[in-house]
């Protein structure tokens, strides 16, 4: 499957670094991996990652995103958000998921850690 190869987005703040760091990370998965089916691709509420899912991603993934609500330390809430894709197509691909059966962060989640201490 191709997918659309995004410009850098020409500024120097933070946010932006954001948004660059995302975008590179992704593409060197993608570019490890022979992607021949669309895939799953859950992130928590960073809009960094929806502006990548979107530019790029679009046409390979289904992407959703887990938002939690907290209150004094402790979730409340979980919103689950299908943000590219039909429900009917994420729930055949939830239901051949070896990994999980709900959208969730987990993996995701793990890559953050994984990052932050090697960083």
């Amino acid at each position: 499957m191709k997918y659309k190869p995004v410009k850098d987005r020409c500024c120097q703040n933070e946010k932006c670094q954001n948004y660059r760091n995302i975008k590179t990370l992704l593409n060197q998965v993608i570019d490890s991996c022979r992607i021949v089916n669309p895939f799953i691709f859950t992130t928590d509420g960073f809009e960094p990652y929806s502006w990548v899912a979107k530019s790029f991603l679009n046409s390979i993934c289904l992407y959703a995103q887990v938002i939690k609500k907290r209150r004094k330390n402790r979730v409340i809430k979980v919103e689950r958000q299908l943000i590219i894709g039909t429900k009917q197509k994420m729930e055949q691909l939830l239901f051949e998921s070896e990994d999980s059966s709900t959208i969730n962060t987990s993996f995701m989640e793990r890559l953050n850690l994984f990052l932050q201490v090697k960083v």
